[in-house]
Parts: C-alpha cells; sequence; structure tokens
C-alpha cells in the first residue's frame, strides 16, 4: 500500500514529493513500451536531473487529461503543480 500511496496523489502530501514517487512516474512515461510526441524532450529532461521542471509537465499533462477526461482533480495533484510552478517560475 506504501508504494501506491507514493506513486499517486492520493497520499500524504508529504510522499508526493519525495524522488522516490517522481522516480516511478518518469519511469511510467518513459518505458520502452510507450512512445508518446514529446517523450524525447521529456526524456532530456529527466535525465538532466531537472526533477522539478519534469514533475511540472508531467504533473500539467496529467491534469490537463483529467480535465479532459471530465475527471475529478484531486486536491493533492493540483497542489503539488502550484508548488512546483512556484518553484519552477
Amino acid at each position: 500500500m506504501d508504494a501506491i500511496e507514493t506513486h499517486s496523489y492520493a497520499g500524504g502530501f508529504a510522499k508526493i514529493k519525495t524522488p522516490l514517487a517522481s522516480c516511478l512516474r518518469f519511469a511510467d512515461l518513459l518505458a520502452p513500451s510507450h512512445a508518446w510526441e514529446g517523450m524525447h524532450k521529456f526524456r532530456q529532461v529527466v535525465y538532466r536531473g531537472d526533477i522539478e521542471i519534469a514533475a511540472l509537465l508531467q504533473n500539467g499533462w496529467v491534469i490537463e487529461y483529467f480535465q479532459e477526461m471530465d475527471v475529478p482533480l484531486h486536491a493533492n495533484l493540483t497542489k503539488y503543480y502550484q508548488v512546483l510552478e512556484k518553484n519552477c517560475g
């Protein structure tokens, strides 16, 4: 359960911001079985070590996708995006 909580946005807010949580999400997006527009740029950001910028991009895509699908946004997802946006300028 701890891995699910760390991997998702529904757990405690402190776990959302951990390097482990980011690595899990980035690994999902960069898996060789996936190919999508922007993947190369995202990979460069992740491999460069710009974790907050990569997290900002990833969270923005999740929010956009959820809104397009009429999926309610969890408060932690919105809060984390706002924190990242502030930190990344």
